[in-house]
């Protein structure tokens, strides 16, 4: 005689591991929206210290904006020329802040 798993064995121990997943993806989930939350803070705090330094290096004046009637000189996010509806991730260099 045989000694192995019968088919009925096997799928309750499949039955018990999807119950398992089932119960741990909502965690996940919840995980990954709070590392996307605390990458979003970060990068926030990073524009912060930025604009900090910037203030400090230019007689506490502010970076031009990219919109307006200055939108044609160096923004603090692009520089001239970007098309801001076709925003590519390396437009960012040329900014103020960028430096």
């Amino acid at each position: 005689m045989r000694k192995g798993f019968t088919l009925i064995e096997l799928l309750i121990v499949i039955a018990i591991i999807a119950l398992l997943i089932g119960l741990t993806l909502p965690g996940l989930k919840g995980a990954r929206a709070a590392a996307r939350q605390t990458g979003c803070l970060s990068d926030m705090r990073q524009m912060g210290v930025a604009l900090t330094l910037y203030v400090n290096d230019h007689r506490d004046s502010l970076p031009y904006p990219n919109w307006g009637p200055v939108a044609q000189v160096k923004g603090w996010l692009y520089g001239p020329g970007v098309d801001t509806s076709k925003v590519a991730a390396e437009d960012r260099q040329t900014g103020s802040l960028w430096p």
